[in-house]
């Protein structure tokens, strides 16, 4: 496992980011997530954390590698002129990433001039509705892929403040309210399609949604969480 691929967005030990300085185009606090290649596993998720206090987190994930996570704390700033954010560091070089769109960072070499050699071009902004949310685990345990025909998936519309997903067999829909980290889900209505397989990951996940009250983007997930307890956490779909 070579972990010196955590080089290629920036080294521990960071400065200070100054007050006062432009807000970029996207609201904070933001979580930007995307892959990088791995040479010996599926890839690394690379989840940026930029917080309103000026502090900011690099999470790295190896896929399907029973590994600690790689994890950086510091500080951030934005250069509205470059329409640039940098995390900063002590040790060399702050890491760039050019402000793509307000949903979108492209990670820079240490010159600024060029895309990462090993890091995700793209890291997208995380929002319940960015895209559809495949599950991954129900209750802190990994939810094995193939059990259910398709995987569960969840998905949101902001606008119309309305709920779907696929419990693996079958299908939901209803609405949601949010504020802050606070979600709360209406009763689903389900169809009623006999299951061949997946039953108990079904009722779980419906009971999950059913009993939501918070939620956060951690390591590149969505986490639901209810009377302080870990319900549901789902990856981005196609991840």
């Amino acid at each position: 496992m070579r972990i010196a691929i955590a080089s290629a967005f920036f080294l521990s030990g960071w400065v200070a980011v100054a007050s006062g300085a432009p807000a970029p185009p996207f609201p904070v606090p933001a979580t930007f997530s995307g892959i990088q290649p791995c040479a010996d596993c599926p890839g690394i998720r690379s989840t940026v954390q930029l917080n309103k206090d000026g502090s900011a987190s690099l999470v790295l994930h190896y896929l399907e590698r029973s590994v600690p996570n790689v994890v950086y704390t510091g500080t951030w700033s934005y250069d509205k002129a470059k329409s640039q954010i940098a995390l900063h560091s002590k040790m060399g070089a702050p890491q760039l990433f050019t402000v793509v769109n307000a949903t979108t960072l492209r990670a820079l070499d240490r010159s600024g001039s060029q895309p990462a050699a090993r890091a995700p071009h793209d890291l997208k902004l995380l929002a319940l509705d960015s895209n559809e949310w495949t599950l991954v685990a129900l209750h802190g345990t990994a939810v094995i892929r193939g059990v259910t025909s398709q995987p569960p998936s969840l998905s949101f519309d902001a606008a119309a403040r309305r709920v779907s997903g696929f419990t693996g067999c079958n299908r939901f829909n209803g609405t949601y309210k949010q504020g802050g980290a606070d979600l709360r889900l209406s009763p689903l209505v389900v169809t009623r399609m006999a299951c061949a397989s997946g039953a108990d990951i079904e009722a779980s996940l419906l009971k999950a949604l059913a009993q939501t009250q918070k939620y956060d983007f951690n390591n590149g997930l969505l986490n639901l969480y209810g009377l302080g307890q870990p319900l549901a956490s789902f990856a981005p779909a196609g991840q």
